[in-house]
């Protein structure tokens, strides 16, 4: 004999659809519940159920559910309690609390829809994908190296790509870190003999997911923010740990290039002063020889560029040739 539940919520489509199914289909519930547990049915039986028609104990939903053969998830267009799911606490709802006993029952008992459980939306999507099975370059980083204000095929990345003759793919986003970097290259096909070249950024970054949107964060563009006043404050951006999860992330990378036999080129563009001393001691780490321009009254270096994109802000189509000019024969010698 088998026993088919159909899973939902206190609404009529619930008892519906499993009626539609068989038009004696039994409602288990604070009155019956104890009695399906208690008896083995001596003929096939079709049933629905939620988490409101059942006692409030968990653990009375799932025994429930694990005496099924099969459990039909149905779930409704509005859930009773009005509350969406939250990715980072799901069972504070409804809807949550029960795919998340889908989700336990899934091990022992056949569940029919499941795939509507699952978290299916990334905020940390790869930027770019593999060209080419034949070795090709991947460039890394964020403005800088994602080209703002200059074209596509004026970035340094495909200047460099055009000069020795490899596909390009362009793990790049505006204002992303060094472990939003590192992470895209650790998630990618980088196979052996392909070339890395990876724009370092500063340590003042990072990201931030809020309402299942990634937003990169650098310690400029905080103020922009108002949801990060609390929940990330911008002296979070100059701490040492998230300096050292910087550090980290570089050394995973390394490690990572090395096992697949990839060329892996760590090009100093933005690099602050506690990172430069890390760097330094790598060396595949090339740093560009920028000029700079030394400010009295805030006692500091600023960089020169050789020009500017059409923003106004970010490096423009000289200084990609430079950036290029610089890194060809360092690559031709290492390679």
């Amino acid at each position: 004999m088998t026993v088919k539940i159909y899973l939902g919520d206190t609404d009529p489509e619930l008892a519906q659809t499993a009626m539609a199914d068989d038009a004696g289909a039994l409602l288990i519930d604070h009155s019956n519940c104890q009695e399906f547990l208690a008896h083995k049915p001596d003929h096939d039986v079709v049933a629905y159920t939620s988490l409101g028609d059942l006692p409030k104990n968990m653990k009375i939903v799932y025994d429930v559910l694990c005496r099924a053969d099969q459990v039909i998830y149905v779930p409704p267009a509005q859930w009773s309690d009005r509350n969406s799911i939250d990715t980072a606490d799901p069972t504070a709802c409804v809807q949550g609390l029960t795919e998340n006993l889908l989700l336990l029952v899934s091990d022992l008992v056949e569940v029919k829809n499941i795939e509507q459980c699952y978290l299916t939306n990334n905020p940390i999507e790869l930027a770019d994908s593999r060209r080419t099975d034949q070795p090709q370059m991947w460039s890394v980083g964020c403005s800088f190296t994602h080209g703002d204000g200059v074209a596509a095929d004026q970035r340094y990345g495909q200047l460099l790509a055009n000069e020795l003759g490899m596909a390009c793919s362009f793990l790049t986003r505006v204002g992303t870190s060094i472990t939003w970097a590192a992470d895209q290259i650790l998630r990618s096909d980088v196979r052996s003999g392909d070339l890395v070249i990876w724009g370092i950024t500063s340590t003042e970054r990072s990201e931030y997911v809020n309402q299942d949107q990634l937003q990169p964060v650098t310690v400029n563009s905080h103020h922009l923010f108002s949801f990060l006043t609390t929940a990330f404050p911008r002296s979070n951006l100059l701490e040492q740990d998230l300096m050292y999860r910087h550090l980290y992330s570089i050394e995973h990378v390394i490690n990572f290039c090395k096992t697949a036999q990839a060329q892996l080129i760590l090009f100093g563009l933005l690099v602050s002063p506690n990172l430069l001393r890390y760097l330094k001691t790598k060396k595949n780490y090339a740093n560009f020889p920028y000029q700079f321009r030394y400010h009295q009254d805030i006692n500091n270096l600023t960089t020169q560029y050789q020009d500017f994109g059409r923003d106004g802000m970010h490096p423009g189509p000289l200084q990609h040739q430079q950036y290029k000019n610089f890194l060809l024969p360092f690559l031709k010698q290492s390679r």
